[in-house]
Formats: C-alpha cells, structure tokens, sequence
C-alpha cells in the first residue's frame, strides 16, 4: 500500500500526471486560439519542446539585480502550482490531499503566485520588470477576491469548504430535482460558474487581463529579465496552474468525476469524464481569451469593482436566500 501510495503521489494521478494534462492543455489552449485565428497553431509537443529548450539555456542575471530572488521564486511558484495539483479530485472526489478547509488553502497557494510575481519583477532591477509586476499584482489579486466569492458561494451549497465534499453535493445536486428550491440555485450556480470563468482569466493574466506581460508596451512584463530554468519554471508554472484552475472549476460546479465502485475500468470511465469535464472549462477560457482585446490595467480593476464584485456577492446572497426560504 505504502508504495501504490507513492506511485500515486510521483506518478499517477499525480506530480508527473498533472505536468503531462497541463502540457497537452496548454497546446490545446494555443491551438483553438489558432484555428479561431485562421491559423495552422503548433505541433502537438510544442509546449514540451519549448520547456525543453528553457532548461538548456543558460542562466543571466542583471548586474544589479538580487539574483537569489530570481533563482528561488520561479522554485516556489513551480512548487506551489504542484502542491495545488495534489489536492484536485481527478479519479475520485477526494484529491491525494484532502482536509477540512482544503479549499480556503488552495485560494491561499493560488495568492502566493501573485505575490511572488511583484517580487520577480521588482527585485530583477529593470523598468519594465518594475512596471509589469505592479500590474500583475493589482490583477492577479485584484480577481482572486471574485473567483474566491464565486467558489465560496458554491461551496456555500455544499455547506462545506472541503473540496471532496463539495465535488460530492455537486455531482447530485442538479440531477436529482429533489425541490424547487435546488432547480432556483440553476440562476446563482450560472452567474457564479460565468464570474469563475473571468475571473480566472484574470489570475492567469490571459486576454483581456494580459496587461501584466503586454509585449507591444513592456516587453514580457515581470518576466522580461527571466532566462533559461528559472524562465522554464515559471512558464511551467502557468500550465499548471491553468489545468488546476480547471479542473477546480470542473469539480465545484460540474460535479467533477463520477462516483463508481474501485475498479480498473470503473477508474476509467471515471478518468474520461472528469477529462470532459475540464476540458469543457479550458475550452471556454480559451475561447473568452481569443476573441477579447486587451485592457488597460485600471480597466481591468474598474471593471471588477463595479461589475464581477458586486455580482459575485449578489449570487452568494441569491444562495443564502434560496436555501433560508426556498428549502434548498
């Protein structure tokens, strides 16, 4: 048991699993931007032969710039973004790390990455660095505030903040019709799903919340002074965490992988469902990333104030309404 447990936490599902899904994610993510683009997109290896290259190059650090900061954060972002792969329901509702209030500390790992970002840039010495790293700050936490109000509300549902649990309420909730008050959270569950979605995009600094990185204006942002491994690391870092904000997007609000009895089989059918699943979110992220133009960093902030805020708070008082008078 000792060393299926091992195997299971090194191999499948899980450290090399989910390096393997968010490299074929992130290929998938570049190819539907191309072909909505009119365009042939990359080779199916493209993102492994990329990262490959990274980590043959050599490694160059500005001459005043504090390079043990750039050596050991784009380490903590690569371990972070692992950590949090731990803890997604993948063959089962339950992840390989599972506790009472596992959700509050993945949001917790999630606000390191964007902490860690103002560090790189701010210690690399360099203006576009310093500028980037402003902007990916105010973004990056600036949308976490709705996305963890959105996954509160729904785990609000489940009147639990453990993960498994919530995968587990979600998974019957909407098939089973038992009132009319579960067939009224359809309207908060829609609008919480749709801020989830967005405010994701912000996390990741995609399109339209890429101001962070916007090359025609600060070339690679609080990446600019990055090179070779350390480069790789972060990059690496960003595939995973699109398939870990995926795949918790899948789990709270589609229900995640089914529950069957242990089997082989049974594991995989369980497996390719919770593959439909994710991938239907990352398509939707990619398609949103594709059509939408870039905003300005203030634009960006304005816009979740006044609009994914208030909107995110008025579907958890929507839920706490249906389950107080509406017998959810």
């Amino acid at each position: 048991m000792m060393i299926l447990r091992i195997l299971e936490f090194f191999i499948f599902p899980g450290a090399l699993f989910a390096i393997v899904l968010s490299v074929i994610l992130m290929w998938l993510v570049r190819k539907l931007a191309a072909r909505m683009e009119n365009r042939v997109g990359p080779p199916f290896l493209q993102p492994l032969y990329d990262f490959a290259k990274l980590l043959a190059k050599e490694r160059v650090y500005p001459e005043k710039s504090m390079r043990l900061v750039l050596w050991l954060i784009p380490i903590l972002q690569f371990s972070v973004a692992l950590t949090m792969s731990l803890f997604l329901p993948i063959i089962s509702p339950e992840g390989l790390i599972s506790f009472d209030g596992d959700l509050f500390f993945f949001l917790f790992l999630l606000g390191i990455h964007g902490s860690s970002a103002f560090f790189l840039g701010w210690m690399s010495n360099n203006p576009y660095g310093g500028s980037g790293s402003g902007r990916a700050v105010l973004i990056e936490l600036s949308f976490e505030i709705p996305l963890s109000l959105s996954l509160a509300g729904i785990a609000n549902v489940a009147r639990s903040m453990r993960i498994s649990e919530i995968t587990l309420y979600m998974a019957g909730v909407f098939f089973t019709f038992g009132s009319f008050g579960k067939i009224l959270l359809i309207i908060p569950w829609s609008l919480l799903l749709i801020i989830s979605l967005i405010s994701t995009l912000g996390a990741l600094e995609y399109n339209p919340f890429s101001a962070g990185h916007a090359e025609t204006e600060i070339v690679a942002g609080w990446m600019t002074e990055l090179t070779g491994p350390d480069l790789a690391l972060v990059k690496m870092s960003e595939f995973l965490n699109l398939t870990n904000l995926s795949v918790l997007i899948a789990a709270l609000f589609l229900g995640g992988p089914p529950v069957y009895e242990i089997g082989l089989y049974t594991r995989f059918v369980t497996f390719l469902v919770f593959l439909v699943k994710t991938l239907l979110v990352v398509f939707a992220l990619a398609f949103i990333k594709t059509i939408s133009s870039r905003l300005r960093v203030d634009q960006s902030t304005e816009g979740m104030w006044k609009y994914l805020l208030p909107l995110a708070l008025g579907g958890v008082i929507l839920i706490l309404l249906i389950q107080q008078y509406g017998g959810a």
